[in-house]
């Protein structure tokens, strides 16, 4: 858990969806298929989004938000459109 949020919050600063500085992943628990992260704002959580496709460990990430919300929808571009890789 400590190494995705970690892992998380690096990426976000990497591409400047956060300050140098900043830590926009708070919290992240994980089980076996699905990880949930708790952002510590609402603009933070719509940064996170912009991480789909990220490689970590072997695996492409996909994030979305939670299959019950029902907030606005936000654009997002994917991690390789972030990074010039699409």
């Amino acid at each position: 858990e400590m190494l995705l949020l970690q892992f998380f919050n690096s990426a976000m600063r990497r591409v400047k969806l956060c300050p140098p500085t900043g830590s926009p992943i708070v919290q992240c628990r994980v089980n076996a298929k699905f990880a949930f992260v708790e952002c510590a704002s609402i603009q933070d959580a719509n940064n996170t989004l912009n991480l789909s496709g990220i490689p970590f460990l072997g695996s492409s990430l996909k994030v979305s938000r939670p299959s019950k919300y029902t907030g606005p929808f936000v654009p997002a571009k994917t991690w390789q459109e972030l990074t010039g890789q699409a």
